[in-house]
């Protein structure tokens, strides 16, 4: 059984042998619906369904191996054409960060999203860091998360966007709080 606080605990947050980061999916680009990894009984759970008219512009899913201030693993975001399957397992180069304070029950934290392209599109791809991608598309995806949240009953507020080093020192913050926890 996996640990109620380590969702896939045999997975690092960085594969040793490339330094790609690892971004788990749970729920697929263009989906209406929010899946999540239920760690008690190990599988994607369907969470809820958005509203009609609203999906996920960009597939979405978490960082093994980090805890971020929610208790959850780091969020993370993967830019790709088409959606990835639900449960795979993207490596993938840090684009950036989408630097966000969530407030929920009048508690103020950091929910942060890591942006990462796939490796699998080649080394040379000419995404190299957030003000590559189209302005259109962060703003879609920022304003997505702020109505995701206002849809539970929580407020978002983008506090910044950060480059693939902020994005790197997040999620090594976030790794080593993992640690601690353990």
């Amino acid at each position: 059984m996996i640990s109620p606080t380590a969702p896939f605990p045999s997975l690092p947050w960085r594969d040793p042998a490339t330094g790609d980061i690892l971004v788990v999916i749970e729920t697929p680009r263009g989906s209406q619906s929010k899946y999540v990894f239920d760690r008690n009984f190990e599988v994607f759970r369907l969470k809820r369904i958005l509203p009609r008219g609203f999906c996920f512009p960009v597939d979405f899913g978490f960082i093994p191996a980090t805890c971020a201030e929610d208790g959850d693993p780091l969020d993370a975001v993967v830019i790709f054409d088409e959606p990835l399957q639900m449960g795979s397992l993207v490596c993938g180069k840090a684009l950036g960060v989408f630097e966000l304070e969530q407030t929920q029950s009048g508690k103020t934290i950091r929910n942060d999203r890591i942006v990462v392209l796939p490796t699998a599109l080649g080394r040379d791809h000419k995404l190299l860091s957030l003000t590559d991608l189209p302005h259109g598309l962060l703003f879609q995806i920022e304003h997505f998360f702020i109505g995701y949240a206002r849809q539970e009953g929580k407020q978002i507020v983008p506090v910044g966007r950060g480059d693939e080093d902020r994005a790197l020192a997040i999620i090594a913050a976030a790794a080593r709080h993992y640690r601690k926890k353990q």
